[in-house]
């Protein structure tokens, strides 16, 4: 009796265990056009955003590619999303959450100039029809990521028209209460990983896919702040505080500085900004920033008056290399002369670097982490001459705490420290094939050259020297 008991029982729980029903997955439906699809990329069917999304949710998440090569989001442009298969395919789908990344296409001259004015009604239907399949659909919609420079359409009214469609998408986004991220974001600085001015390789799709995941998931590795912000730091005087950095989505952050305090809730790109009342110079004080898990404390700080110092070998050149170094010493020591240095992982000296540095360099990776020290011989010795006598100069006249920040690197020209957007709008054939290209000095295209390279595959990579790379990675 006790084994056919026994048995009775492993059975029923067999029965139990094998009838029991499956948790339902989370279906994601990736609406879009040829970057959706993953097309240029060798081996789209595992390397594009939406496979890749699929990889880091994990099998909790069923992950759908509904992404159609050269489609419009405009009905009456020159190739409909809405007539196609895959808009069929991810109505029925059902999506719990829909992703869509429509537009690009839009800004061709056989579209945008002609049904513009359609465009926001349009996109506003697309998610109605998605709605109407499954009423609690999650909607996230992607603006539009990168056009450049090099593609053919760029100065054809591209440029513009771009824009122009990025604000419709905005507007969509708050008409329909739709989720707003941005596509443009991960590849804006990475012009290497869209060689045809459109289309990301596969580790740009991984960026992508990145951002898609951590607008599902609302994770963005807790509380961060840009490493300026720390001990001993200088802030500006008079003029309103603003601290931002990112957090985890819907996160509430505090920030304390002296008598003030502020929150902000981050929204769903990781995103906070906080901004302080104006302070008169002050000493000695701490500011905190908690999200309620992680605490960040920075004691001594100070306000008064912060300067930036970038530019080539005449500000990068040390005070250790100044003739009256040993005569200026005794003036080095001063607390109230702040010092944030930021160092290169390479100098730009006639030399091929190794490849670690290369792909430091192409992640934008480029600068070594830095921190404000207190003038004295040790901080000040490795200092740029000209920013640290500037410094020195403005605390004898002013009285007040001093922070100065030098991020300069010998022979950069002007081009590397433009915005990629400016340099976009106003001269876009400086970053065609800079490399070789006659807007850039030629001794600029040498040393870059000497460093990485100068066959086809080295032209891919990365330099200080590019125009707007400093920007990116320094300012």
């Amino acid at each position: 009796m006790k084994k056919l008991l026994t048995a009775l029982l492993a059975g029923a729980a067999l029965t139990m265990a094998t009838t029991a029903p499956a948790v339902a997955k989370v279906k994601v439906a990736c609406v879009g056009n040829s970057i959706t699809y993953g097309a240029t990329i060798p081996d789209r069917e595992r390397d594009s955003y939406p496979s890749q999304l699929a990889r880091m949710l994990g099998p909790d998440y069923e992950v759908g590619n509904f992404g159609r090569s050269g489609a419009t989001l405009m009905k009456r442009g020159h190739h409909p999303y809405n007539a196609t298969k895959e808009c069929a395919d991810a109505k029925n789908f059902a999506g719990d959450i829909a992703v869509i990344h429509l537009g690009v296409n839009d800004t061709d001259p056989r579209d945008w100039p002609d049904f513009s004015d359609d465009f926001v009604n349009d996109y506003v239907e697309l998610i109605d029809s998605l709605r109407a399949r499954n009423p609690k659909v999650r909607v996230i919609i992607a603006n539009i990521s990168p056009v450049r420079t090099t593609h053919y359409r760029w100065r054809s009214g591209t440029c513009e028209w771009r824009d122009s469609v990025r604000a419709c998408v905005a507007d969509v986004a708050r008409l329909t209460g739709s989720e707003l991220i941005d596509f443009n974001d991960p590849l804006l600085d990475r012009q290497q990983l869209v060689a045809d001015g459109l289309h990301p390789d596969a580790l740009g799709a991984s960026l992508l896919a990145r951002t898609v995941y951590r607008a599902i998931t609302g994770n963005y590795g807790g509380l961060k702040l840009p490493q300026v912000w720390g001990d001993g730091m200088v802030i500006q005087r008079y003029r309103p505080v603003t601290v931002n950095g990112t957090a985890d989505a819907g996160t509430t952050v505090t920030v304390t500085l002296g008598a003030n305090k502020a929150t902000a809730v981050t929204d769903n790109r990781g995103r906070w900004s906080v901004t302080l009342p104006p302070m008169k110079e002050a000493t000695g004080l701490e500011m905190t920033v908690t999200d309620g898990h992680r605490r960040l404390a920075f004691s001594d700080v100070a306000v008064g008056e912060v300067w930036l110092a970038s530019g080539q070998s005449n500000m990068e050149f040390a005070t250790a290399h100044t003739k009256t170094f040993a005569a200026d010493s005794a003036m080095m020591d001063d607390p109230m002369l702040r010092l944030f240095d930021m160092f290169p992982r390479a100098y730009t000296t006639p030399a091929q670097w190794p490849d670690s540095v290369k792909e430091r360099i192409d992640s934008l990776d480029y600068y070594l982490p830095a921190h404000w020290a207190k003038s004295d011989v040790g901080s000040a010795r490795r200092m740029s001459a000209v920013a640290w006598h500037f410094g020195r100069v403005l605390r004898d006249s002013l009285k007040v705490p001093v922070g100065i920040i030098c991020n300069a690197i010998g022979g950069s020209g002007t081009e590397a420290w433009v915005d990629i957007e400016v340099m976009s709008r106003e001269m876009p054939e400086v970053l065609v094939n800079w490399r070789r290209n006659d807007y850039i000095q030629k001794w600029v295209q040498q040393r870059a050259g000497e460093n990485t390279g100068t066959d086809e595959a080295s032209l891919a990579h990365r330099h200080p020297y590019e125009p707007t790379y400093l920007f990116a990675t320094g300012i």
